[in-house]
C-alpha cells in the first residue's frame, strides 16, 4: 500500500512538471508578450525612458531574456519557494491576489459539490431501480453528456438557458422601469389634459376615440421599448 501511494505521488508531480513546462513554452512561444505590450505602455509617459530600455528591463525582471528552457527553471526555481512574482492584470503579487479570491473560489466549489450531490444520487438511485428502461436510458445520456461536454461551453450554455429563456422578462424589466415609469406619467398627462378640454369641444364618441387612440399609441412605444431592452442584454446579438 506505501509503495502504491508513493507511486501515485511521484506520477503526480511528473504530469504536474510536465504540464507547468508545456504551458511556460506556448506562453514563450507567442509572438508577442506582455512585456513589450507593458514597456510600450510605459515609454509613452511623458519623460520615460525608451522603449527598448524598459523592454530588457522588464525581460530580465521576468526571465524573458533567456531560452524557454532556462527561463522555465529559473521560474520554477522562484515558484517552488511560494515566489511566483507579480500578477500582470492587478500589479500585485500573486500570492496576494490568490489569498484575496481563494475563499470565494471555496464557496462556489462547496455550492457546486452539494448541487451535484444532490442532482446525482437521486438520479442514480432512479437509473439503478429502473435498470434498462427509458428512464435509464435517458439518465445515462444525460450523464455522458454532461461529462463530454466541456465546463466553459456548458457553463455558457446554462447561462444562455437561464438568463434568456427562463429570466428574459425579469431582463427586460431590469432596464425597461425607469423608461416604462417615464412613458406612464406622460400617458397621465396626456388623458388628463384630454379630459379636461376634449368634453368642451367634442362629442362623447369623438372623446372617447381619442382617448383609445392616445392608449394604443402609448403602448405601441412600449413595446417598442421592450423589443430594444431584449435586443440590448440578448447575447445572440
Amino acid at each position: 500500500m506505501r509503495n502504491y501511494i508513493i507511486k501515485r505521488i511521484a506520477q503526480s508531480v511528473l504530469i504536474l512538471f510536465c504540464v507547468m513546462f508545456i504551458i511556460y513554452a506556448l506562453i514563450r512561444s507567442l509572438p508577442s508578450s506582455f512585456a513589450e505590450t507593458m514597456a510600450m505602455q510605459l515609454a509613452q509617459a511623458p519623460g520615460a525612458k525608451p522603449y527598448e530600455e524598459w523592454l530588457a528591463q522588464l525581460n530580465a525582471a521576468y526571465g524573458l531574456d533567456l531560452d524557454i528552457i532556462p527561463g522555465f527553471f529559473t521560474w520554477l526555481s522562484k515558484a517552488v519557494v511560494g515566489n511566483f512574482g507579480d500578477s500582470w492584470k492587478w500589479n500585485v503579487p500573486a500570492t496576494q491576489k490568490f489569498t484575496e479570491v481563494i475563499g470565494l473560489s471555496v464557496i462556489m466549489g462547496g455550492i457546486s459539490f452539494v448541487l451535484s450531490i444532490v442532482i446525482a444520487v437521486p438520479l442514480g438511485v432512479l437509473a439503478a431501480t429502473k435498470q434498462y428502461s427509458k428512464t435509464d436510458y435517458v439518465i445515462s445520456v444525460l450523464a455522458l453528456a454532461g461529462i463530454s461536454l466541456p465546463t466553459f461551453f456548458f457553463a455558457s450554455l446554462l447561462k444562455l438557458v437561464f438568463s434568456v429563456s427562463s429570466c428574459m422578462v425579469m431582463l427586460i424589466i431590469e432596464t425597461s422601469c425607469s423608461k416604462l415609469r417615464w412613458m406612464l406619467e406622460l400617458m397621465l398627462k396626456k388623458r388628463a389634459f384630454v379630459k379636461a378640454f376634449s368634453p368642451l369641444t367634442v362629442s362623447s364618441e369623438a372623446y372617447m376615440d381619442m382617448e383609445n387612440r392616445a392608449a394604443s399609441i402609448m403602448m405601441e412605444k412600449i413595446s417598442v421599448i421592450f423589443q430594444l431592452s431584449f435586443m440590448e442584454h440578448s447575447p445572440l446579438l
